[in-house]
């Protein structure tokens, strides 16, 4: 765990870890802006700490808050019909992913993001999946490939109105993960 932060049940953040094979950080070298964002998340922990006991209102109401703080064009890009086709295509080999990748949120929106997987997940759970994040930034620096080993290309989506009476999912994916 993150000794710097006793509320943390994730381990150092990437960009702590670097092993001696590691490269550094390439001169010119833009991450996406939400990557800052997304490693101080993983860090701190940001969002739910410990998973809520939600029911069925208490995730719509979360998935609402999130979708709120999202721009018009991520909106549109993270709200999807039920009846959308890419709601039944999932896997977790890298690919182009519907929905918002953590890349792209600003740090409230990340942290909306892990309440709202905070709202399925139980804590072993959440700390199985912020590991994976930080692993992948790990292998992205072992493998001198972090476009392709990148951290924060984990998307959000939500299919159908968390608002309405209709059935309504969210999914989170990236490489190595499926939820």
């Amino acid at each position: 765990p993150d000794t710097a932060n006793p509320n943390c049940a994730t381990p150092t953040a990437p960009s702590a870890i670097r092993s001696a094979s590691a490269p550094a950080r390439r001169p010119g070298h833009r991450p996406g802006r939400g990557t800052a964002a997304t490693t101080a998340a993983l860090r701190s922990g940001v969002g739910s700490a410990t998973p809520v006991r939600a029911n069925r209102v208490t995730r719509a109401v979360t998935a609402r808050a999130w979708l709120a703080q999202l721009s018009d064009q991520q909106r549109h890009n993270a709200q999807l019909a039920w009846s959308d086709s890419r709601r039944e295509s999932w896997h977790y080999v890298p690919r182009n992913r519907p929905g918002v990748a953590l890349r792209e949120m600003t740090e409230g929106q990340v942290a909306a993001a892990w309440d709202l997987l905070g709202t399925l997940l139980s804590t072993r759970g959440l700390t199985q999946v912020r590991r994976a994040l930080m692993l992948e930034a790990v292998l992205g620096q072992l493998t001198r490939n972090p476009r392709f080993r990148d951290h924060a290309n984990y998307a959000l989506v939500v299919f159908g109105d968390p608002a309405g009476k209709d059935p309504w999912a969210w999914r989170f994916e990236g490489h190595h993960l499926s939820l």
